[in-house]
């Protein structure tokens, strides 16, 4: 019971918060983010699953980076997987993705499609073990395109400490 009023207490903070800095797309308020105190407190406390993809998306900036891409770039991607994904990298990441604990065959496929993409998209990282787990937790709240954008964000823009997934990886 303690941890419900805890949860609604929390909720209550963020949608007061989004309030007054008028919508969750103001979370960040510029390109150069340097989140507040209240923001940091708020996230750390833990962002509520209502507002969580659009949370993850703003938060992460891939929303910013997605415009330097073209509006079709994860769709062709998707379209290149069968040809130009390295059968070897394609096996590690079916392996990896079957043992993720992903719920239905179609959570599997979707894991499986957003490592690939991610993949095509950064063939010097590629895929490193472990990228399962955290596409994988994106998921669960944000479609594929949103979930690969976030990806990038995650690695190639270093939210991630730099060299969490290289190919030099031990």
């Amino acid at each position: 019971m303690r941890a419900l009023l805890g949860m609604e207490r929390r909720d209550l903070e963020w949608i007061d918060y989004l309030k007054r800095v008028q919508g969750i797309r103001n979370l960040k308020p510029s390109a150069s983010f340097d989140p507040s105190f209240e923001l940091v407190s708020l996230v750390r406390k833990g962002i509520p699953v209502a507002f969580r993809s659009q949370a993850w998306k703003y938060l992460s900036k891939s929303d910013l980076h997605r415009k330097k891409y073209p509006s079709d770039y994860f769709r062709r991607l998707c379209l290149r997987i069968d040809t130009e994904l390295n059968a070897q990298v394609r096996k590690v990441i079916t392996k990896d993705a079957e043992r993720s604990g992903e719920s239905t065959p179609k959570d599997t496929e979707s894991l499986i499609r957003v490592l690939s993409v991610y993949a095509l998209h950064n063939p010097h990282i590629g895929y490193c073990q472990g990228m399962n787990f955290v596409a994988s937790c994106v998921l669960v709240y944000c479609n594929e395109e949103d979930a690969f954008f976030i990806l990038i964000s995650l690695i190639d823009k270093e939210i991630l400490p730099r060299n969490t997934y290289s190919p030099s990886m031990i």
